[in-house]
């Protein structure tokens, strides 16, 4: 079971919770539900890569400065 399960089951234990009764509706919201999580982790994800690479940079430029 990879990731883009476990979110979905999540989203789909919500649903039921909230009262949706219909199978294929609950099941296609949860892997749109899952998908969109996943969007939104890979996302954030980028965005710290990128923090964490100008951290190094400004870095490196206060230690050797004029060297980038």
């Amino acid at each position: 079971m990879d990731l883009r399960d476990q979110f979905a089951i999540a989203a789909m234990q919500g649903f039921i919770a909230d009262g949706f009764k219909d199978r294929e509706i609950i099941s296609e919201l949860a892997y749109k539900q899952a998908d969109a999580m996943i969007a939104e982790r890979e996302k954030d994800d980028v965005e710290t890569k990128d923090k964490i690479k100008q951290m190094l940079v400004d870095a490196i430029n206060e230690k050797h400065p004029g060297l980038m």
